[in-house]
């Protein structure tokens, strides 16, 4: 997805960002390269649902970004050049190509990922947990002391727990503030053929 381009490649609009035929395309040929015989076996209606879930997956991302970025979020260069040399460095390089992915594709999918991570993970921290919670969730007594370390994972763990329950409500918030335009399903079809 990138900023506005002609309408003709477009397949859906975010706000002010186009997700174009090609890369929808490209996410798709991503998706059958991970099992080709699985996904060249997908009779017409499943292969409409899939390439319609992998494009609200793709709005969903950018709904996503587009919210981290309007937060301030940033990842350094350094945070994602960290987990290139991690993942093997040069050796990725020819193991990305295998799936159509070049280093550059790898690096801004990276970064998008850690934006994305990252907002969830302020979201989550932001979901108020009492001590009471925490208790209960200890299966400790009301008037029983609450160790610091356990209590602190435990925090966390019920965080992350109702992050999961609102989670899906959060984004429906984000795509009730967003401009969305899809085209028609004929389109998208003929945009995977």
């Amino acid at each position: 997805a990138g900023p506005a381009q002609p309408a003709a490649e477009a397949v859906a609009r975010v706000n002010a960002v186009v997700i174009t035929r090609a890369d929808l395309e490209a996410r798709l040929a991503q998706s059958r390269s991970m099992n080709p015989a699985r996904y060249d076996a997908l009779g017409a209606e499943e292969r409409a649902r899939a390439v319609r879930r992998t494009l609200d997956g793709m709005i969903e991302r950018e709904l996503l970004v587009q919210e981290a970025d309007r937060l301030g979020l940033e990842i350094p260069a350094a945070r994602v050049a960290a987990l290139l040399d991690a993942a093997g460095g040069q050796a990725l390089t020819g193991r990305l190509a295998e799936h159509g992915i070049s280093v550059d594709q790898w690096r801004e999918e990276t970064r998008r990922n850690l934006l994305i991570d990252d907002l969830e993970a302020r979201s989550a921290s932001a979901l108020p947990v009492t001590d009471s919670d925490i208790r209960r969730f200890l299966a400790l007594g009301e008037s029983d002391p609450l160790p610091t370390e356990t209590a602190g994972k435990a925090r966390v763990q019920l965080q992350r727990l109702r992050w999961v329950k609102t989670r899906a409500a959060w984004i429906a918030g984000l795509r009730a503030g967003a401009a969305i335009d899809i085209v028609s399903p004929a389109m998208l079809l003929s945009a995977t053929k």
